[in-house]
């Protein structure tokens, strides 16, 4: 897939297949793996209620003048995420959030459930 070969450096958080490639933390946003998250911050054991295995936690906390983007990536055959996505926006703060689900050839598919 070309878009994602050539992101490196423009996402905030990137998952392929299991693996984190990538958490780029800006200024006012604190990133982090959904599974870090729960061992720091209470307000994400509250939420998750177990562990996460995989996923992504990110608080702003300030304004920031860049759209957050995450990205997960199916790259392997047979590969199935079971993610738990976190993201918390202090109030009288707007932010954009790109979040991107994609698969890196034609016969994988991504399918997105929110809850």
């Amino acid at each position: 897939m070309k878009s994602a070969k050539n992101a490196s450096g423009k996402f905030n958080f990137w998952q392929r297949d299991h693996k984190v490639l990538q958490i780029l933390n800006i200024k006012g946003v604190e990133i982090l793996t959904s599974s870090e998250a729960f061992e720091k911050y209470k307000i994400a054991r509250e939420i998750f209620k177990e562990k996460p295995k995989e996923g992504y936690f990110v608080w702003v906390k300030e304004k920031t003048d860049f759209p957050l983007t995450t990205c997960i990536t199916i790259a392997s055959k047979k590969t199935s995420q079971n993610l738990q996505n976190l993201l918390i926006v202090e109030r009288g703060i707007k932010v954009i959030a790109n979040v991107l689900c994609n698969a890196r050839q034609k016969n994988f598919y991504t399918e997105l459930i929110l809850q």
